[in-house]
């Protein structure tokens, strides 16, 4: 019998699930607590803590996919646990991983087979890129900046003073630009509602942007 059992993920996780995960010093989106728990009604996220390790399992339609485990312990051992899991359950065992622990889990376990998937890659740029827009390349969006600076323009940190304006801007935007019969912005929707509602326990940091007052973006 397999030894995992996974649950809901729910707020009460998060100390524990982000002290593993500062263990494991993974890079990436899927990485952090609050990705895990926003997202959890989209991908039906479910998650287990054994041995050290945080699991945790996604559904994308018929796809059952799970995290490479994040806390202390062995490849080996992590993996063996999924696939003892999948087996149990009729499943193909699915293990979203970075390069190195992709190419590890192929040489301790050579049934498994490690493949890019575009999809699911992060987007990193450099900080100094972002913030000095230099170059040719970035000549188009230094000009729109400009443009928009000639705005009667403010910013503020975002907290709990002015959050309904967050939630009241994305309402509208969502009237303007979501067709009913887009699924993948509808599911966005749910996890930008769920990241306002939660903003504070989760310990978000952003920002807003008023033009003449108004909250204009976030």
């Amino acid at each position: 019998m397999s030894e995992l059992s996974f649950r809901k993920i729910e707020l009460s996780d998060k100390f524990q699930a982000r002290e593993l995960l500062a263990k494991s010093g993974f890079r990436g989106c899927e990485y952090t607590f609050g990705n895990n728990f926003v997202w959890r009604d989209v991908y039906k996220v479910e998650i287990c803590f054994f041995e050290e390790f945080y699991f945790v399992k996604q559904l994308e339609g018929e796809d059952t996919r799970f995290l490479y485990p994040a806390g202390n312990g062995g490849t080996q051992r992590a993996v063996e646990l999924i696939d003892e899991y999948c087996r149990e359950n009729g499943l193909e065992p699915r293990i979203l991983a970075n390069k190195d622990k992709a190419a590890e889990v192929e040489r301790l376990l050579p049934e498994f087979i490690a493949r890019p998937v575009r999809d699911y890659y992060d987007y990193v740029y450099f900080a100094d890129d972002l913030s000095e827009l230099k170059g040719k390349k970035y000549h188009a969006k230094r000009n729109h900046l400009n443009r928009f600076a000639e705005n009667n323009y403010s910013f503020e940190p975002i907290d709990d003073a002015n959050i309904a304006d967050c939630i009241e801007l994305n309402r509208r935007w969502c009237e303007e630009n979501i067709d009913v019969d887009d699924n993948g912005k509808l599911e966005e929707q749910v996890v930008v509602r769920e990241s306002l509602k939660h903003y504070s326990e989760l310990d978000y940091i952003g920002g807003l942007i008023r033009v003449n007052g108004v909250c204009e973006a976030f």
